[in-house]
């Protein structure tokens, strides 16, 4: 049987930010490094790829984390947020209902914000909020979208 060696040549990464967080690095003047959005494409069959590309997604990560995440903001609340928040009957996460003023219930009605623009996004409950939160990793994984 004939043996093949497969040697990796070359890799692809895109880092995509939400468009809350495009928006916010627009109006604040945040300039995304081009560096994460990259391909690389070995010279050389001695280039260790799989470490090139490791050290790339530290490097954007690294950066990326800088930009937005060493200062959270404190949440922007309007005295338009404060009516919406006041007057809603349903979390905005889950669209359901049974917003308690308990607040020991899973079901108590909190004001959901974006720790990085410090923006209200809406009432929650107070389990959807806890859940929805921001992973404290960066997911990497074989998603295609759909162009």
């Amino acid at each position: 049987m004939p043996y093949q060696k497969h040697v990796p040549v070359s890799f692809s990464f895109n880092l995509r930010c939400s468009d809350e967080i495009i928006q916010y690095a627009r109006e604040s003047n945040i300039i995304i490094p081009e560096h994460c959005s990259q391909t690389f494409l070995a010279s050389g069959q001695d280039e260790d790829v799989a470490q090139k590309f490791v050290d790339s997604i530290q490097k954007s990560v690294i950066e990326i984390l800088n930009l937005f995440l060493k200062d959270i903001r404190p949440m922007v609340f309007t005295e338009e947020d404060e009516r919406k928040f006041n007057s809603a009957t349903r979390c905005y996460v889950c669209q359901k209902g049974r917003l308690s003023k308990d607040s020991e219930s899973k079901y108590s009605k909190v004001k959901d914000h974006c720790h990085i623009t410090g923006r209200f996004r809406g009432p929650a409950h107070k389990r959807c909020n806890l859940l929805y939160q921001a992973p404290k990793f960066i997911p990497i994984g074989p998603w295609f979208t759909k162009l």
